[in-house]
C-alpha cells in the first residue's frame, strides 16, 4: 500500500502580502514559519493544535 506524503510551508501571515512585499523590495520572500508534512507542522511550533 502506498500513502502519499505532502510537504508544504506554513506562514504566520497573509501569503499575498508576503509576496507583494518581496516584489516591492526586489528581495526574496520571508522564510516560512514552519514546514509541514501532510498539513501538520509538528509539536515544536506554536501554530500546532493540541494533540497534533
Amino acid at each position: 500500500m502506498q500513502v502519499p506524503i505532502i510537504l508544504g510551508d506554513w506562514y504566520d501571515g497573509n501569503v499575498v502580502d508576503i509576496e507583494n512585499q518581496a516584489l516591492a523590495t526586489g528581495g526574496a520572500p520571508n522564510v516560512s514559519n514552519s514546514f509541514t508534512i501532510n498539513g501538520l507542522p509538528g509539536d515544536l511550533f506554536n501554530c500546532s493544535h493540541n494533540g497534533t
